[in-house]
């Protein structure tokens, strides 16, 4: 088998950018990802794609129904939001998998086996799982889930470090209430913290409790200080996003953490005015505010810019729309066509990290004209008065508005939701509340970008030179009714040296005529190899390609790398 070597401009390195589209759609706290429905499996009605922490709503199909927790997913749809690496353990019997997946002592393979189906679980451990696993040896090979410290002390020579699949990824959505420190608990802001004096207040909050501490006064070191923080809330999502905001604002004004200045006119607030957000300046610890997490499989490198489209419906109806169409991060309301608000930033996306930021806390509904059938079945022009929804807990009575866009997406919101059932529990969780129109089942979200990917591309010309790769060692090439004896002897070895090779070349006249001999051969795959004549890639052809002497082909391999 002849090999030749790649030349210089035979090799070309590319980088292939492309925009996948993902899109969102969530309700009664199910989410959907690109419109995909649930499927139903041989164990599992749906198939479940979700590694959310969750009791199983239907009994499997053989055995003892058994509440499980880790893979336990919803067995709803709303396990179609998710995206599965590697796609394993789709529908496989969970509830058969009782091994220990962490450690198996002295790489004991016989603790697994296998179980068949039947309706009795087995007393020994059993695996029904894929799992990925490594034997501690001396390579000090690991799963990267194992702690340097575990491994070490935990695990023996020759023992099984084993993980769990699936590993699942899905948007997440963290609420952030309104908080601050309230009169008279309220303390002034130490010097060193660089605030303007007067009547108006400030506020920190940081992810630590409240503490006293005292300083040398730097006037008198004889005397000291004491000084207390201000109460802390536990926002720590969005405080360690605080250098990340603040880097870009450059884009815009509203990547501002936090201000007293009026990020548009740069003016300061009136002294002695209240502390406000909404109009003239902000405080993300403080305000109310809702993040949505996209991991970082479903957009690539980032969100692309102009892309980000987000869209709130009641009963089906729009009540509001957002999109940065400035391509600056700003989520600015676009619709509905004069709905109330329209035009202003409702939040911010932070494209390379795969957050949305939403601050908007105007009520969606004021002054809405759209015609549409309200959750008591009743048809209206226009909202009216402030259409409540329980979007925090049961009977809280909120009034839509973009920081509840998302609600029940992978948030633990509202307290009390069972997506599975499509209610509230009380009780406990031993029963279930019925819907009324208040309830946020009427309420839907649908969330929409392109992300930007780069995928790294080697392009390869393989040349089939005239006069080259027109013999084959395959043992038809060769008439097959001539000898194919050798002679051997003490002082030679001879084969049949007048062999001569199969006429392939078809005629015109039918009847077992061939044409006039040529060297005919068929090539079907290319093979590629590394500098040692490792075999590392094979690229094959949709149909043989036939060369003669007099024919010369270059074929054109790319792969990804």
């Amino acid at each position: 088998m002849p090999y030749y070597k790649f030349n210089e401009d035979d090799v070309f390195f590319n980088r292939i950018k492309a925009h996948p589209s993902c899109h969102f759609f969530s309700w009664k706290g199910c989410t959907y990802y690109n419109n995909q429905y649930s499927i139903s499996g041989a164990f599992n009605s749906p198939v479940g794609h979700a590694g959310n922490t969750g009791s199983r709503g239907n009994a499997p199909r053989y055995g003892t129904a058994v509440t499980t927790t880790g893979y336990g997913a919803y067995t709803s749809s709303c396990n179609s939001g998710y995206i599965n690496l590697y796609e394993m353990n789709i529908d496989r019997y969970e509830q058969r998998h009782t091994l220990d997946t962490k450690h198996i002592g002295g790489g004991d393979w016989l603790l697994i086996k296998a179980m068949e189906v039947t309706g009795e679980f087995a007393d020994e451990m059993s695996s029904s799982l894929i799992f990925p696993f490594v034997t501690k040896d001396g390579s000090r090979n690991s799963l990267k889930s194992t702690a340097y410290d575990s491994y070490v002390e935990d695990f023996s020579m020759g023992d099984i470090i084993s993980g769990s699949y699936p590993l699942t990824a899905s948007l997440t959505r963290v609420f952030f209430e309104e908080g601050s420190s309230q009169p008279p608990k309220e303390i002034d802001p130490s010097p060193h913290e660089n605030t303007k004096s007067g009547a108006k207040t400030t506020h920190y909050y940081q992810n630590k409790p409240q503490t006293t501490v005292k300083i040398k006064d730097l006037i008198d070191p004889s005397q000291e200080e004491t000084i207390t923080d201000a109460p802390k809330l536990q926002k720590k999502y969005i405080q360690m996003l605080e250098n990340t905001i603040n880097f870009y604002r450059k884009w815009s004004p509203h990547f501002t953490y936090s201000s007293s200045y009026d990020p548009l006119t740069g003016e300061d607030i009136a002294e002695g005015a209240s502390y406000v957000y909404e109009d003239s300046a902000w405080d993300k610890s403080y305000q109310a505010l809702s993040l949505i997490d996209v991991p970082s499989i479903f957009f690539g490198s980032s969100i692309k810019k102009g892309t980000v489209n987000l869209k709130y419906y009641i009963t089906g109806t729009l009540v509001g729309e957002l999109k940065d169409s400035k391509r600056n991060g700003e989520l600015i309301q676009i619709g509905p066509s004069g709905s109330f608000k329209s035009g202003s930033v409702a939040g911010i996306v932070l494209y390379n990290e795969g957050a949305l930021i939403l601050t908007g806390a105007w009520d969606l509904t004021k002054g809405h004209a759209t015609t549409f059938t309200g959750p008591e079945g009743l048809s209206r022009g226009e909202f009216g008065p402030a259409l409540e929804q329980d979007y925090r807990h049961w009977s809280s009575g909120d009034s839509p508005s973009w920081i509840y866009f998302g609600t029940g997406i992978n948030d633990g919101y509202p307290n009390h939701w069972d997506a599975l059932q499509g209610a509230y529990t009380i009780n406990g969780g031993t029963t279930h509340k019925a819907l009324d129109a208040a309830s946020f089942h009427s309420s839907s979200f649908e969330l929409a970008f392109s992300g930007t990917t780069y995928t790294p591309t080697i392009t390869m010309m393989a040349h089939a030179k005239k006069g080259y790769l027109n013999w084959s060692n395959n043992p038809t090439y060769p008439n097959f009714s001539q000898s194919f004896s050798q002679s051997t002897s003490p002082t030679h070895y001879k084969e049949n040296d007048i062999k001569t090779i199969k006429n392939t070349i078809s005629s015109s006249f039918g009847c077992g005529f061939t044409g006039s001999f040529k060297k005919q051969t068929f090539i079907n795959k290319v093979g590629i190899y590394d500098k040692n004549r490792n075999l590392i890639a094979i690229a094959k052809v949709a149909t043989p390609v036939r060369k003669l002497e007099t024919d010369e082909y270059t074929f054109k391999l790319k792969l990804d790398i």
